[in-house]
């Protein structure tokens, strides 16, 4: 990607939050929005709101509970960052970048909109049936001429089932 223009960073495949430091750390950020690839649903509207809930309590962390498996989205600083990577331990919590924060630092779990709570639905791409299911509900878009987002897959949800 480098070789294209695109600016990337790589690190250690076992240390996500090890990654994550790194690239902060070489971008000076001060603030770091974690969104995962393999959740292609995730609104801006929701990470907006959380932006803004970040921003009004002042705190380490802010994140939403109780969303669709893959529809959530996290925000914290870089300090609070730092304290983990310097801290944890855990092979868990270096995986997982945020554990730490959430469970050590000043944290805000923050329940995400009534339409949006159903932990059990899964919107992620972890398996070959999630695969299965997002290019289904891809397709069916593509179909009907509409742009895929977490709305459309609530609304469609029974008829890409069908497929």
């Amino acid at each position: 990607l480098n070789e294209l223009g695109i600016d990337c960073f790589r690190g250690e495949l076992d240390n996500v939050l090890s990654r994550f430091y790194n690239a902060a750390l070489k971008n000076e950020a001060k603030n770091i929005i974690r969104v995962c690839a393999d959740s292609p649903l995730i609104d801006g509207v929701l990470i907006d709101k959380l932006i803004s809930n970040y921003e009004a309590k002042g705190i380490d962390f802010c994140g939403y509970t109780n969303s669709y498996y893959g529809l959530t989205g996290e925000v914290f600083n870089f300090s609070s960052l730092d304290k983990a990577f310097n801290n944890a331990k855990e092979s868990f919590d270096r995986e997982h970048v945020t554990p730490y924060i959430i469970n050590k630092l000043d944290s805000h779990i923050e329940d995400v909109e009534i339409n949006y709570r159903k932990p059990e639905e899964r919107v992620v791409i972890d398996t070959l049936t999630d695969y299965i299911k997002m290019s289904k509900f891809y397709l069916l878009c593509k179909k009907k001429g509409i742009t895929p987002c977490i709305d459309e897959f609530i609304r469609l949800k029974d008829e890409v089932e069908k497929i």
